[in-house]
């Protein structure tokens, strides 16, 4: 015969312990909605990094803006500077000519090609119109490069001269620029390149090298305070300075005009 037994209440325990199993089953569940939606998250990342590409113009997996104008030129320069020498670009144009007199038209073409590259990837931050006026000599030596068989030596003396000259110009401009800001050290810095490069430019045309005048000696007398000599040599040196950059201005325009290079 079956007997029905009344359900005795829970001790004390047993509830502490239901209600510990209960908070644990809470946490669990709310652990796995959270993981549910990371990895629902993760899911419709790449659609919406592919929506945000395809609105910015820009490409998956590479996720860099469309190339313009400027991209263009600064991979350009990049592609160039990877391939620059160890060799300054008189040392090139030296080897070049050297190479060609040789009879070795594909070691000086390699010399002449990496002075392009140089020249282009100099050119970069300059100023427009100093800009256009290397990478016109650039072109100038590409053309030597697609023309070196028939190459013999003398007119690539023109060409480099035109390409030493427009870097001359572009220091002389940057040192005037410098002196006008008050800038002394940076305009003696580009004034000594420009001048460099002019006196390269000469001896590739055919000039002989003119000695520079040495810097007048101030007379013997009586010392002045510091501050004074001081203040007096950062004046002359400022005028010297832009008396010379006067006159190496005269120069590349006298030279500019015999080789056929203007540069105004």
């Amino acid at each position: 015969m079956l007997t029905w037994r009344k359900r005795r209440a829970p001790a004390a325990e047993s509830i502490e312990e239901v209600k510990t199993e209960m908070r644990g089953t809470k946490h669990g569940l709310a652990i796995a909605l959270i993981v549910a939606m990371v990895c629902v998250a993760l899911r419709a990342a790449p659609v919406a990094a592919a929506a945000m590409g395809k609105s910015s113009g820009m490409k998956m997996g590479s996720m860099k803006p469309e190339p313009g104008k400027a991209g263009v030129m600064r991979s350009n320069a990049a592609a160039a500077r990877s391939r620059l020498p160890g060799k300054s670009l008189d040392q090139l144009f030296t080897r070049a000519q050297a190479d060609l007199r040789k009879g070795q038209k594909e070691a000086a073409a390699s010399e002449v090609r990496q002075a392009a590259n140089l020249l282009r990837v100099r050119a970069v931050h300059m100023p427009q119109a100093d800009r256009r006026s290397v990478e016109a000599s650039a072109a100038e030596l590409d053309a030597i490069v697609r023309g070196i068989d028939k190459a013999d030596g003398k007119p690539l003396g023109g060409a480099f001269a035109r390409a030493h000259l427009s870097l001359a110009r572009y220091h002389q401009r940057a040192a005037k620029a410098a002196s006008q800001r008050k800038d002394v050290r940076m305009a003696q810095m580009h004034l000594r390149a420009g001048q460099t490069e002019q006196r390269q430019a000469a001896t590739w045309a055919g000039e002989k090298p003119v000695a520079e005048a040495a810097p007048k000696q101030a007379p013997v007398g009586d010392k002045p305070s510091l501050g004074k000599q001081m203040s007096k040599t950062a004046t002359a040196a400022a005028h010297n300075t832009d008396a010379e950059i006067d006159r190496l201005d005269e120069q590349i325009e006298r030279l500019g005009h015999k080789i056929g290079k203007a540069l105004r």
